[in-house]
C-alpha cells in the first residue's frame, strides 16, 4: 500500500469516527422517495474549502446516498488563506477521500473584478473594506451559482 493511500485511509477513518462519535455511531441515510423507487441518487454539489465544515456537509450527504460532485472555486494563484492553492489541495484529499469527483473551477475573474479591485478602490478612498463579505456575495454566491 503507497503512502498516500494509507493517508486517504487515515483521513477516512479519522472523519468516520468522528461523525460517528457525534451523533452516537447511527448512521444517517435518507433519500428522495422519488429517486430510490427509480433506482437512482439524487446528485448535489458541494463547494469545498478544504476545512471541516464542507468537508463533513459532503461526507454526511455521501452517508444519506446522494451523488456527491465536490467543486473548489480557484480564486487566486499565490499562496495564502483561503484564496490559495493549499486549500484546494486540501479540499482534492478529502474528495478523495471520500471517492467522489471533484473539480476545480476557475473564478479568478470573477474574484479580481468583485473582491480584489473593490479591496483597492475603497482602501485608496480611505475605508476599510471586507473583502469577504465582497467574496462570498458576489463570487461564492452569485457567480458559483450562476455557472
Amino acid at each position: 500500500m503507497s503512502r498516500r493511500q494509507k493517508n486517504t485511509d487515515g483521513h477516512r477513518d479519522s472523519l468516520r469516527s468522528a461523525l460517528q462519535a457525534g451523533r452516537g455511531g447511527q448512521a444517517v441515510r435518507g433519500m428522495n422517495a422519488e429517486s430510490e423507487d427509480r433506482g437512482m441518487k439524487e446528485k448535489v454539489v458541494v463547494g469545498m474549502s478544504g476545512g471541516v465544515d464542507s468537508s463533513v456537509a459532503a461526507y454526511l450527504l455521501k452517508e444519506q446516498g446522494y451523488e456527491v460532485i465536490g467543486v473548489t472555486m480557484e480564486l487566486w494563484r499565490e499562496e495564502g488563506g483561503c484564496c490559495g492553492l493549499s486549500a484546494a489541495e486540501d479540499a482534492r484529499r478529502v474528495a478523495h477521500a471520500l471517492d467522489i469527483p471533484f473539480y476545480v473551477v476557475n473564478f479568478r475573474e470573477a474574484f479580481q473584478k468583485n473582491v480584489v479591485d473593490y479591496f483597492v478602490a475603497e482602501y485608496l478612498r480611505g475605508r476599510t473594506p471586507n473583502p469577504c463579505i465582497a467574496c462570498n456575495r458576489y463570487v461564492k454566491w452569485e457567480a458559483l451559482l450562476a455557472r
